[in-house]
């Protein structure tokens, strides 16, 4: 706690509230802040509730360089405040101090049915804000037999532990949110059906497909979308003989990659697919077509990294 209040400390509370203004929530991140500096904890969760129950994901996984903290005053000249930490920290006690999610209608009750088609976080915050606002019967509707979606199978753990999406995914149901799980649209529910049963439908399914850039060479074989990495764990099929007693290196894929981006997508895909690992020359081009390369070993097992230019 000490070095959260020393990273709330460093937040000079400006009027202006740049960071709130780079906030896609409009979370007010400089009120929260002022709470933690008081060591204030439970009423900086409680300001966060007001615009996002995903402060413990939100702290840990959003790219804080370009909305908030790449908004924030302190930025520049130095180092800008580090806002993704604070409110990580702040959400975790909210979840361990099992504080009320407060609902946002006093009380009041309306009598409709709505169905939420997906429980990523659009489909998870709508089903929530639905139900602290009264509505009575929320109900989501989810492919898989898990909640989550992208959060879970789009995320590795080193970045994005799963036990800390149960618990936000817990605390919220706590709210009274009904989920059928293995339903997915199209296939076992359709729109007609659930218009005759619901008042009103939210779908969520998400952005799953990958973007392409429509250039010459892209169906063929080799050629992946990060999504598809990611989520359906789609990648060469490499084999190895494991009968066989060999050193580590004798596991190492060697080859040319070429990315077209400098996303986190890649690294999160190079770190949890290939087996064992994957030495490789890695060449980024970004939108200019400018170029780097990089000689990189990854190793799945314990995330580890070595780069030299």
């Amino acid at each position: 706690m000490e070095d959260i209040t020393k990273k709330a400390s460093y937040c000079l509370s400006c009027k202006s509230k740049n960071c709130m203004k780079g906030c896609p929530l409009s979370n007010d991140i400089t009120q929260a802040i002022s709470y933690v500096k008081d060591c204030d904890y439970e009423n900086a969760y409680k300001e966060f509730l007001n615009t996002t129950l995903l402060s413990s994901i939100c702290g840990r996984i959003c790219p804080h360089s370009k909305q908030c903290q790449g908004s924030c005053i302190r930025g520049i000249k130095g180092e800008s405040v580090s806002i993704g930490d604070i409110e990580a920290f702040v959400g975790d006690y909210g979840l361990e101090k099992d504080i009320d999610i407060n609902m946002l209608n006093n009380g009041k009750i309306i009598d409709k049915k709505v169905a939420v088609i997906g429980s990523g976080p659009c489909g998870i915050t709508c089903a929530a804000t639905l139900k602290r606002l009264g509505v009575k019967n929320v109900t989501i509707f989810e492919k898989k037999d898990y909640l989550g979606g992208l959060l879970v199978h789009g995320i590795p753990d080193f970045r994005l532990s799963k036990d800390i999406v149960k618990k936000v995914y817990d605390k919220i149901l706590s709210l009274g949110l009904d989920v059928k799980y293995n339903m997915e649209l199209g296939r076992n529910i359709t729109l007609d059906e659930l218009k005759n049963k619901y008042d009103a439908i939210f779908i969520a399914i998400g952005a799953n497909i990958s973007s392409y850039m429509g250039i010459e060479g892209e169906n063929l074989d080799g050629v992946y979308g990060g999504n598809e990495l990611l989520e359906y764990k789609k990648y060469p099929d490499f084999y190895y003989d494991l009968s066989k007693e060999r050193d580590i290196n004798d596991f190492l894929l060697v080859a040319d990659i070429l990315i077209t981006d400098y996303s986190s997508v890649i690294f999160d895909y190079v770190l949890t697919n290939p087996p064992f690992g994957t030495k490789s020359t890695i060449t980024f081009t970004n939108e200019e077509g400018d170029q780097e390369k990089e000689d990189t070993v990854y190793n799945r097992q314990d995330f580890w990294c070595t780069s030299s230019n």
